[in-house]
């Protein structure tokens, strides 16, 4: 079984994608290390390429930019990022279409 950082509660009331695939992550070999809803924050754009460290006023450090819902440490493969999204993905006449959980098409 992987380990997962942090220990989420199985029956936790979840959206019912990110549910399926903890249950299948949780499965994976002993050796795959598994972290679970990361927050990140990302450089301003607006940062000159000489101060790399540069952090936009704006941005406050309390509140994270961003979440990702897994990462994922394979000792074989690397690091595998997963955003998971609810709903469909479709190809259709050669394009990608999604349909989100309220039934709305995006191309």
């Amino acid at each position: 079984m992987a380990r997962i950082f942090p220990e989420v509660p199985l029956e936790q009331d979840w959206d019912a994608s990110e549910m399926k695939v903890y249950r299948a992550l949780v499965g994976l070999p002993d050796d795959y290390i598994v972290f679970y809803n990361v927050e990140w924050l990302c450089r301003s754009t607006a940062a000159p390429i000489d101060q790399p460290d540069f952090i936009c006023e704006q941005v406050s450090l309390r509140s994270p930019l961003g979440e990702i819902d897994f990462i994922v440490l394979d000792p074989d493969f690397g690091c595998f990022v997963i955003e998971v999204k609810g709903g469909k993905i479709l190809l259709e006449y050669g394009s990608w279409i999604s349909i989100d959980r309220m039934g709305r098409r995006h191309s």
